[in-house]
């Protein structure tokens, strides 16, 4: 599962799903500040978790997309961000 985080504080969880699968989240349905700090955490189930060092700013009017790749297992988990 993956957390996202927003200028500091948690504001989606994603349920438990097995891998390799991906999820979508728009965050305007997430009624974010407008130039907040928005980042990931991933949770591997009785494992690691893990979080991105790269962040994004939340811009309502752009039509960027941030993907973040998940590889790994659940002992080393490893969360980048692919554009």
């Amino acid at each position: 599962m993956f957390e996202i985080i927003c200028n500091g504080r948690g504001v989606y969880r994603s349920d438990k799903y097995p891998n390799p699968q991906s999820r979508v989240v728009d965050l305007n349905h997430l009624n974010l500040p407008e130039g907040a700090e928005v980042w990931v955490v991933v949770h591997a189930v009785l494992g690691k978790t893990k979080e991105s060092w790269e962040h994004v700013i939340y811009s309502r009017g752009s039509s960027d997309t941030a993907v973040y790749r998940v590889t790994g297992t659940i002992w080393s988990v490893s969360v980048r961000l692919e554009n």
